[in-house]
């Protein structure tokens, strides 16, 4: 997974660069994840998880 503007994207396999079609993404906002409407870079405000980060 590659993050890139607070949206975490899958890889290509077998490389370090974002699928940017993929419908797998992820969106970070206000310490949550959150999984993307289909088709945007919208976030599923119903699918909130909170992010834990390691320091």
């Amino acid at each position: 997974m590659i993050e890139r503007n607070g949206i975490v994207y899958p890889a290509i396999p077998g490389t370090r660069t974002p699928d940017y079609g993929s419908d797998d993404r992820l969106i970070i906002r206000d310490g949550k994840v959150y999984d993307a409407i289909p088709g945007t870079n919208t976030p599923d405000y119903g699918s909130g998880r909170w992010l834990l980060r390691e320091r």
